[in-house]
């Protein structure tokens, strides 16, 4: 879906989930559309998720927050909506507050630590794929739009195919645990006097390691090395992970650069751009923006 949702498809979602559609407006359109609602809650909707998946991630959320710093739902209700072909699912969220800086970063490395560290044979929680990364990257190349050249899609291809082969390697030996997969800044908030981490959508049993990588590319794409220290400090040290974090930052490089492709705005496509001729021109030292 390429529009935002329209209001009567909000007022439905929200009558579904016990809250007034006439309060909504729109923060952040990511992986999903993110609503305020009243200055109080938070509505995510998604159009790219099916409801079950939705659901099963409304459930990692649950069974994460009673164990480590992770935000709860304020409902487990998934609100449905048909959408002409598309179907709209959302689900209901405290608000909490933006938190930056060391604080944030040290807080983001405690909760994963906390995270890592928790018991997931009952969680419910699938295990990871080897290839769900590289996939990923893999299925947005074939689906490339129209202004992105046939070269370049090559190109970035080749690079995948590469890059996989090493991360499968680092992946099939390296410890395991419930990872959030997306640890980033802008996934940790401040609620209930804590930082805690937000947006599961992607938990998976999985490398433990992979955790600490977006944080690893920051520092390298966008500068932010005292941050990524912080989330070094935050977690008690990463040196067991030194064999492998070079692996996640070299396959995220890619699957974060073909995900700007999924999102039709100039700004994405000029991110995109930067994003690609930099990782083919090692000299090519323009910082990334972070989205």
């Amino acid at each position: 879906m390429c529009t935002e949702p329209t209001r009567a498809q909000l007022a439905d979602l929200a009558a579904q989930l016990g809250v007034s559609g006439k309060k909504m407006s729109l923060i952040r359109r990511g992986t999903n559309w993110v609503y305020n609602v009243g200055d109080t809650h938070i509505v995510r909707v998604s159009d790219r998720f099916s409801p079950t998946r939705v659901r099963r991630n409304l459930e990692a959320a649950i069974f994460a927050s009673k164990y480590a710093p992770v935000l709860a739902p304020e409902s487990e209700v998934v609100a449905v909506s048909k959408a002409g072909r598309n179907t709209l699912s959302a689900t209901l969220w405290p608000l909490g507050s933006t938190i930056e800086g060391a604080s944030a970063g040290e807080g983001l490395g405690f909760a994963l630590k906390a995270l890592h560290g928790v018991s997931h044979s009952d969680s419910g929680i699938r295990y990871a794929d080897p290839d769900d990364l590289p996939n990923r990257g893999f299925e947005r190349l074939a689906k490339a739009p129209g202004w992105v050249d046939e070269s370049i899609v090559s190109c970035l291809e080749s690079l995948l195919e590469k890059r996989t082969r090493v991360w499968h390697k680092a992946f099939s030996s390296a410890p395991k645990s419930i990872a959030h997969n997306d640890a980033q800044l802008s996934n940790v908030i401040s609620y209930g006097g804590e930082v805690v981490l937000i947006d599961l959508d992607g938990s998976t049993i999985g490398p433990s390691f992979y955790d600490l990588v977006p944080e690893a590319v920051a520092r390298k794409r966008m500068g932010t090395i005292d941050t990524y220290q912080s989330v070094v400090s935050g977690y008690g040290g990463v040196s067991k992970y030194d064999e492998y974090i070079q692996a996640g930052i070299d396959m995220r490089e890619v699957t974060s650069t073909t995900w700007m492709m999924t999102v039709d705005t100039p700004r994405h496509q000029e991110e995109f751009f930067k994003r690609f001729e930099t990782l083919v021109d090692p000299g090519d030292d323009r910082e990334w923006e972070a989205f």
